[in-house]
C-alpha cells in the first residue's frame, strides 16, 4: 500500500493531516492529486504549540509540505484488501494508521524478513569478520 493510494481511498472521510511546520489540519478530504496536493472542507486548523485553534471552510494543502496524515483503520484495511496486501492483519482496536513521508511510509509498509541488525550480523558471520571490543588500560 502506498501514501497516494490510502490518500485516494479516503476521499469524502475525515483525516489529520500534520505539515513538516507542526500545524494540522482536520478535515474531509474533498479530494488529492498524484503530488498528494489535497483539498480539504469543513478544517479545524491546530497551531503546533496546540493553544490556538481556527475553523476554515476549505483549504488546500500542497503535497510536499505534508509530514503525516491518519485516517481510520477500517479504510486502511479496506485499501490492503484492494490493492492485495500480503502484509499482517490489523486488529480492530489498532490505532489509526499513521504515515510519515512518502519514501518512509512505503519502507515501512513492507514486509520485512530480518531486522537491519540481524541482516548486519549474518552478514558479517558470513564473511568471517569477528568484532572484538577493545581494552584500554592505563600504563
Amino acid at each position: 500500500m502506498f501514501p497516494l493510494s490510502l490518500l485516494n481511498a479516503a476521499t469524502d472521510n475525515q483525516i489529520l493531516i500534520e505539515l513538516k511546520n507542526g500545524f494540522c489540519y482536520n478535515g474531509l478530504l474533498v479530494n488529492c492529486d498524484k503530488f498528494m496536493n489535497v483539498n480539504l472542507k469543513d478544517v479545524t486548523l491546530t497551531s503546533k504549540n496546540g493553544q490556538e485553534f481556527w475553523k476554515l471552510n476549505s483549504c488546500y494543502i500542497r503535497g510536499a509540505t505534508i509530514k503525516y496524515f491518519q485516517v481510520e483503520p477500517e479504510l486502511a484495511d479496506r485499501v490492503k484488501d484492494d490493492d492485495g496486501f500480503s502484509g499482517g492483519a490489523v486488529s480492530r482496536s489498532a490505532p489509526p494508521l499513521s504515515v510519515r513521508g512518502r519514501a518512509a511510509a512505503a519502507a515501512a509498509l513492507r514486509p520485512r524478513s530480518l531486522s537491519a541488525r540481524a541482516s548486519v550480523e549474518r552478514r558479517l558471520q558470513d564473511s568471517a569478520i569477528s568484532v572484538h571490543p577493545t581494552s584500554h588500560t592505563a600504563a
